[in-house]
């Protein structure tokens, strides 16, 4: 046997070119409406959203700083 070839045992299997198809399904949920629909509105018995105040500027302030050092 020359140098660099080998064998391979079991024999590979001879290479066929192969299909593979993809099936799409499609999946439904059929609605039944009414031909005719009515939307009513109600006020709700309780306010879920009050009125906020209205936001104000802060008054105007002085920054202080303050540093304590002891007596000796």
């Amino acid at each position: 046997m020359p140098a660099g070839l080998e064998v391979t045992d079991p024999a590979p299997v001879p290479v066929f070119p192969t299909l593979s198809v993809e099936v799409v399904r499609l999946k439904l949920a059929p609605t039944v409406r009414a031909a005719d629909i009515a939307t009513v509105h109600v006020v709700p018995l309780d306010e879920s959203q009050p009125l906020h105040p209205e936001n104000r500027e802060p008054l105007f302030a002085a920054a202080v700083s303050v540093t304590v050092v002891p007596l000796v």
